[in-house]
């Protein structure tokens, strides 16, 4: 009776104990989710444009190419998150901004709204946006 009660005691703490790891994971996925959306609108606000192309990784590993051209006449003045939205796993976070801008020659400040795709590597342990840099009206 003493040897059941011990085992049901131990297997309790284990299942507590994983519990509270998970619920750590997720907080820190969580956090490092929120660094990064951070750092990127950072990268792009101080036009550290590779800075911004290093967090850009399709899901297959693969980048598309950087092409610089017409980044220097823009200034990004603010990367607004209005919304993100995670899924059941948390790897996966579609995160809607705002982001404005003006071109050197108008002043005129101008914005546009992208919906930005998100998804965490848990190997490199770091989340990656899928897709580009914003296009930020060249004409």
């Amino acid at each position: 009776m003493m040897h059941s009660l011990k085992a049901v005691v131990v297997s309790l703490l284990l299942v507590v104990l994983l519990a509270a790891c998970a619920n750590m994971d997720r907080r820190e996925r969580l956090s490092d989710l929120q660094k990064a959306l951070k750092d990127y609108a950072a990268a792009l606000r101080w036009e550290r444009y590779n800075d911004a192309y290093d967090f850009i990784r399709a899901r297959d590993g693969s980048k598309p190419e950087l092409n610089m051209e017409g980044f220097e006449d823009y200034r990004v003045t603010s990367v607004e998150i209005i919304r993100s939205d995670l899924n059941l796993e948390e790897t996966e976070a579609m995160t809607h901004v705002v982001i404005k801008y003006y071109k050197d020659t108008s002043g005129t400040i101008r914005e546009i709204k992208e919906s930005q795709d998100w998804w965490y590597e848990a190997e490199a342990e770091r989340w990656f946006l899928d897709g580009d840099l914003p296009y930020l009206d060249k004409g």
